[in-house]
């Protein structure tokens, strides 16, 4: 075993290796994994819809604050209670 400033040099090769070989598997985990419960879709992009999709509801809640009524174009007003994406 070689030695440098009193550690060994073979054991902070194997510790960057390991460490380089996590970091290839959290990528993998969250970027390339297909989840079955998900739709066959990695977590990366399940996790975007997610927040896209609650921006959207957000807009929504936004467009529906002031009364949750609507004009129709003759002018009468229907009350919007069930929305569904």
């Amino acid at each position: 075993m070689l030695w440098r400033a009193g550690r060994p040099k073979r054991s902070l090769e194997v510790s960057e290796s390991i460490e380089l070989a996590t970091l290839e598997w959290a990528f993998w985990f969250d970027n390339s994994r297909l989840l079955e419960p998900l739709g066959y879709i990695p977590l990366a992009e399940a996790e975007a819809n997610y927040y896209r999709h609650l921006v959207s509801q957000a807009a929504m809640a936004a467009w529906l604050e002031p009364t949750g009524l609507r004009e129709t174009r003759d002018g009468s007003t229907f009350r919007i209670t069930n929305i569904s994406h």
